[in-house]
C-alpha cells in the first residue's frame, strides 16, 4: 500500500530533515534575514510546491476558496510575517494529512480493486479439435474453449464437455466451490478448480456479468445523498462565510489598535482553522468504503444514493418466484407412490426434448433416480396443454386434466399444492406428478429479522391465491398480493410509495425490471445475476443469497450513521476552534496541526465502513 505513495512520502521526509537542519541552523548560527529566509524556503518546496501549483491552478480556474489555496495564502503569509518555522509547518502538516487520506482511500479500494481480477485476457479457444489463444474481447457467442484446472473462466457459457467445482468467491462471495457438469451456466470471472470443461460461449465479453460489474464499481453515480446534498449546500455559504470573517478579523481591530501583523496572523490561523477538509473528505470516503465492504461480500451498491436508501428503508416488497423461492421447480410428489418410477420414466420420455421449466425438472428427477429414458418416440406438443409421444401403436399422454380429458381420459385429481402434471398411458390413467418451487431457506428467517427490526414486508406474485398464501404462511408473511401482472407490481408499489418514501421492492431483475427502476431503492437477485438485474436496480446481491439482504442493510446503516458522525464531529469542532482563534488562543501551527487531527480522526471512523459482520 505505501509502495504506491513513495513520492510522497519521500518529499515529505525530506521537507522534515531539511525543517530539523533549518531549524538547527537558525537556532546556532547568527544568520542574515535573506540567508534564514533561503534555507526555509527549500525545506518548504519539496512540500509546498504541488500545493502552490494547486493553488494556482485554482485561481486560473476562479475556484479561489478550495483548501489547497487556503493553506498557500496562510504559509506565504507566515513567511511575510517571518514565521518561517510556522510556515512550513503549515504545508508539511497540510501533506500528511492528504497522505494518510490516500491511503486510506487505497485501503477502501482493495475491497473493490479485487474485482478488477476477475478479467482473464486470453481465452484457449477450441477450433475442429485444435487449440488457439485469441484476446478475450475477440472471442464470438458460440464458439468454444478450454478451461483447465486452476484457470479463469473467460467469458459466460454453457459447458458441452466435462464436470467440475467452480469457485465463485471472487465473483460471488460463496467460499464453497460449487458442483457445474454439461448443461450448466458459468459466469465470467469464476475458477475452475478440478477437471478440465469445455465451455460454448453465450456472450461476448463486454456483455458478460463480470463486464457489467466492472463498469458499475467503476462508474459515479450521478445521485446525491442527502448529506452530500448537505455538504454541498453548507459548503457553498461556509466558505465564503469565514473568508469575509477572515477579513474582518484583520482590518477591522487592526484599524482601532494599529496592530496589522498581530490581526494579520490571528486572520490567516482562522483561514487555516476554517480549511474544511475533515467534512470534504471523511464522509464520501465513509460511503465508499461502505461500497467496498459491500463488493468484498458479493454486493453492489450503485453509488451513495443506494446505500443511503437502502439505509432508511422500513418498508420490502419481495417479489415470490426467484426472489423467496429458488425460481427452480422440483418433483415433490408422485402418485401412487407404488407407480413412481413409472410415471417419472413414462412422463420423462415426453418431456426429453423440452426446455420448459416442468420437463427440466422431470428430467433432473430421472437422472437422481437412474432411470433412462427412451428418446425414439414421436413427439407432438400442444401448446400450453401437453405432449403426446407415439411409437407403434403405442401412446404416452403428459399434461394437464383438460389435456387427458381431451384424449378421453379421466384423471385422479392432486390437492397438493404446486403445478401438477397427469400422465396417461394408452388412454389409460397412470399417475401424478407433484412440482413445486422451493422456498429459500433463509426466507423466513430474513423476513423475520425485517420484521424484527420494525420493517413492513409484503410479498408479491403472480401466482394463484393458493399457492401465494402457503408461501406467505411458511416464511410468516402476514401480508401479500397474488395474480399480479408486472404492471400490477408497479402500481401497488406507487401506492406504497404515496404512503412512505422510504420502500424497497427485492426481485430477479427479469419481469420485475419496471418495479425495480421505479422504486426508491431496488434490490436485485436470483438466475445468475441477469443482465436486467444489473441495468435496473440499486443493489446487486451477485452471491443470490437472500441473507446478503439483510448484510447490505446493516451495511448500509453503518456507513450512513459514520457520514452523519463525521458531518456533526467536523462541524462542531471547526465552529468551537474557529470561535476561539479570533481572540488569540490558537497558534498558525496549532490550527493546522488540529485542522489535521480532525481529518485523520474522521477518516479513521469512516475506515470501521469496511468491516461489517455477515449473518450465519
Amino acid at each position: 500500500m505505501f509502495a504506491e505513495h513513495k513520492s510522497e512520502i519521500f518529499k515529505i521526509l525530506i521537507t522534515t530533515i531539511l525543517l530539523i537542519v533549518a531549524v538547527c541552523l537558525k537556532t546556532w548560527l547568527d544568520l542574515a534575514v535573506w540567508v534564514e529566509m533561503l534555507i526555509f524556503v527549500v525545506a518548504y518546496l519539496p512540500v509546498g510546491f504541488g500545493i502552490l501549483r494547486e493553488a494556482f491552478e485554482s485561481v486560473f480556474h476562479l475556484e479561489l476558496l478550495d483548501e489547497n489555496f487556503l493553506m498557500a495564502l496562510a504559509s506565504i503569509g507566515a513567511f511575510c510575517l517571518q514565521n518561517q518555522i510556522e510556515g512550513v509547518m503549515v504545508v508539511l502538516l497540510f501533506s500528511v494529512g492528504e497522505l494518510f487520506e490516500e491511503i486510506a482511500v487505497c485501503k477502501s479500494k482493495q475491497s473493490i480493486s479485487k474485482l478488477m481480477d476477475l478479467k482473464a485476457e486470453t481465452t484457449r479457444v477450441v477450433v475442429n479439435g485444435k487449440q488457439t489463444t485469441k484476446n478475450t474481447a475477440d472471442v464470438v457467442v458460440g464458439e468454444e474453449f478450454l478451461v483447465l484446472p486452476g484457470e479463469k473462466i473467460a467469458l459466460d457459457g454453457v459447458i458441452v464437455e466435462g464436470e467440475t467445482f467452480v469457485d465463485k468467491s471472487l465473483l460471488t462471495g460463496e467460499s464453497v466451490p460449487v458442483f457445474e457438469s454439461e448443461g450448466h451456466e458459468v459466469f465470467a470471472g469464476t475458477i475452475n478448480t478440478s477437471s478440465p470443461i469445455k465451455v460454448k460461449c453465450t456472450k461476448v465479453f463486454e456483455n458478460c456479468v463480470v463486464s457489467k460489474i466492472l463498469k458499475l464499481v467503476e462508474e459515479e453515480d450521478g445521485k446525491k445523498t442527502k448529506t452530500e446534498k448537505f455538504i454541498k449546500k453548507f459548503a457553498k455559504i461556509y466558505t465564503p462565510v469565514v473568508v469575509a470573517l477572515a477579513v474582518a478579523i484583520f482590518v477591522v481591530p487592526s484599524i482601532f489598535t494599529g496592530e496589522w501583523i498581530k490581526f494579520l496572523n490571528v486572520a490567516l490561523t482562522f483561514l487555516v482553522v476554517s480549511c474544511p477538509c475533515a467534512l470534504v473528505v471523511s464522509v464520501p470516503l465513509a460511503f465508499f468504503c461502505g461500497i467496498g465492504s459491500g463488493a468484498k461480500k458479493g454486493i453492489l451498491f450503485k453509488g451513495s444514493f443506494a446505500l443511503c436508501a437502502l439505509a432508511e428503508a422500513n418498508t420490502f416488497l419481495f417479489d415470490k418466484t426467484g426472489t423467496i423461492t429458488k425460481g427452480k421447480l422440483k418433483v415433490v410428489n408422485i402418485l401412487p407412490q407404488e407407480k413412481s418410477n413409472e410415471v417419472l420414466k413414462l412422463a420423462g420420455v415426453c418431456e426429453v426434448h423440452s426446455l420448459h421449466p416442468i420437463a427440466l425438472a422431470i428430467k433432473q428427477m430421472c437422472k437422481e433416480k437412474g432411470i433412462k429414458i427412451e428418446g425414439s418416440f414421436k413427439h407432438r406438443e400442444v401448446f400450453g396443454k401437453g405432449i403426446v409421444c407415439e411409437k407403434e401403436g403405442e401412446q404416452i399422454l403428459c399434461g394437464n386434466a383438460k389435456f387427458l380429458k381431451d384424449f378421453g381420459v379421466s384423471v385422479v385429481h392432486s390437492k397438493m399444492d404446486g403445478s401438477v402434471l397427469f400422465v396417461a398411458k394408452n388412454n389409460k390413467f397412470v399417475g401424478t406428478i407433484v412440482l413445486d418451487d422451493e422456498i429459500r431457506q433463509d426466507a423466513k428467517e430474513v423476513i423475520s429479522k425485517l420484521q424484527n427490526d420494525g420493517a413492513r414486508c409484503v410479498m408479491l406474485t403472480g401466482d394463484s391465491k393458493i399457492v401465494a398464501s402457503r408461501v406467505a404462511k411458511e416464511v410468516f408473511l402476514s401480508e401479500h398480493e397474488s395474480e399480479l401482472l408486472p404492471q400490477h407490481k408497479v402500481e401497488i408499489l406507487n401506492k406504497f410509495v404515496s404512503q412512505n418514501k422510504n420502500v424497497c421492492f427485492v426481485g430477479d431483475g427479469v419481469n420485475d425490471a419496471p418495479a425495480l427502476l421505479k422504486a426508491p431503492v431496488g434490490v436485485s437477485m436470483g438466475n445468475g445475476v441477469s443482465d436486467g438485474a444489473i441495468e435496473a436496480s440499486d443493489v446487486v446481491l451477485v452471491n443470490n443469497n437472500l441473507k446478503s439482504l439483510i448484510v447490505a442493510k446493516n451495511i448500509a446503516k453503518k456507513s450512513t450513521t459514520i457520514a452523519k458522525q463525521n458531518t456533526v464531529f467536523a462541524i462542531a469542532f471547526k465552529m468551537l476552534v474557529l470561535a476561539l482563534s479570533p481572540f488569540g488562543f490558537v497558534s498558525l501551527g496549532l490550527a493546522v496541526f488540529a485542522d489535521v487531527g480532525v481529518t485523520c480522526l474522521a477518516v479513521l471512523n469512516s475506515l470501521r465502513a469496511l468491516k461489517t459482520k455477515n449473518i450465519d
